[in-house]
């Protein structure tokens, strides 16, 4: 699944935001309602700030960190960005990507969204805790819960 391919508009008053979202099902709120998703709910708080919000996602359900990587950044209108949420994590821990490999993408996406425009706020949330969910297995709990920092 992926979330609606046109920019949308929130709020009014002064010079837009441009507000990129990138990542996996969670920024595309597969399984739930994409109006009540991460998206479309920070672009309505940004927006009631009294800004203009235009908020572009290009986010993937199922995309690994790697995938925003050399997928979603090239999609994506990097130099107009002025905030960015990176919704993306959970994939990875699922199919065990070694951490290693997941904070050298990390710094490769940040580095990218940056040399587009040094001046965009970026805000990373990381994977939920999947030590939790009852479809991850036991076994998988364990080592996510264990799992070392890069």
């Amino acid at each position: 699944m992926r979330a609606p391919s046109a920019s949308r508009t929130f709020g009014v008053g002064g010079e837009a935001l441009h507000y990129l979202v990138l990542g996996d099902s969670t920024a595309v709120a597969e399984g739930g309602d994409y109006e009540q998703g991460i998206a479309v709910e920070t672009a309505g708080h940004l927006a009631r700030g009294g800004r203009g919000i235009e908020l572009t996602n290009v986010a993937v359900s199922g995309a690994r960190v790697h995938d925003v990587l050399t997928e979603q950044l090239p999609r994506a209108d990097l130099a107009h960005a002025d905030l960015v949420l990176l919704d993306a994590g959970a994939n990875d821990v699922v199919h065990l990507t070694r951490s290693g490999a997941v904070a050298r993408d990390l710094e490769r996406i940040v580095k990218t969204l940056l040399q587009a425009n040094c001046k965009m706020r970026i805000v990373i949330t990381g994977s939920p805790d999947m030590s939790t969910p009852p479809r991850i297995p036991r076994l998988l709990r364990g080592r996510q819960a264990r799992a070392p920092a890069p």
